[in-house]
């Protein structure tokens, strides 16, 4: 059973959480199998959220029975000012100055893009990470997906890891807009954001498999 925000995971100790309500309740965090919600990085008001996630093992320095790879993902809710769609592969690339986008995949309500800096975010870290933005109840989500250095996640299993948390998010969140199907995302390429007909580009399946 998911553990309520306000209370640790008794196997885990109360430095973690298993589900936390960012936003006032609007947007929901679980974390995958295996992974924790730092309890000290939790900051939640009306206005929005932040959380984040590592493995359990990591944030508690106890195995949790379950072993996953150490990967840091973080989630962010803040409160739109407009009612448009989430935004396109390029306009989160435009935001990312400083740092070179390798890939935008947009489909379903949801953009990612694969990114690389100069500089990692921990000495362990790979310079290439992935960020996702959707819309969920009035509130622009961003999603971080971190691996180790070298490690997969860094490529095509770390979309996988964020795809997985942005429908979990959407699936734990109250629905209080259109349902949209699961996410299978389509890649586009650097400086497209549309289709043929001008719509949105959709997708046509999805490239990786849980």
């Amino acid at each position: 059973m998911a553990t309520p925000l306000g209370q640790g995971q008794a196997d885990l100790g109360e430095a973690v959480m298993q589900r936390a309500l960012l936003a006032g309740g609007e947007v929901v965090v679980v974390p995958p199998q295996g992974y924790c919600i730092q309890r000290d990085s939790l900051k939640t008001s009306r206005r929005g959220g932040f959380a984040l996630v590592a493995s359990c093992a990591q944030l508690t320095g106890f195995m949790a029975g379950y072993t996953v790879a150490p990967v840091v993902m973080t989630v962010t809710a803040v409160e739109r000012e407009t009612d448009g769609p989430e935004p396109s592969g390029a306009e989160i690339a435009a935001a990312l100055q400083g740092q070179q986008v390798l890939r935008q995949l947009h489909g379903d309500g949801l953009t990612v893009v694969q990114v690389t800096s100069d500089t990692p975010i921990s000495a362990e870290s790979d310079v290439t990470h992935w960020r996702g933005v959707m819309v969920v109840n009035g509130y622009t989500v961003g999603l971080a997906l971190y691996g180790a250095k070298g490690s997969a996640e860094a490529g095509d299993r770390g979309l996988t890891q964020l795809m997985w948390l942005a429908e979990q998010l959407r699936s734990e969140s109250p629905t209080r807009e259109r349902a949209v199907a699961a996410f299978a995302v389509s890649e586009v390429p650097l400086g497209a954001v549309a289709s043929d007909q001008g719509g949105p580009v959709r997708p046509k399946a999805r490239p990786l498999t849980r």
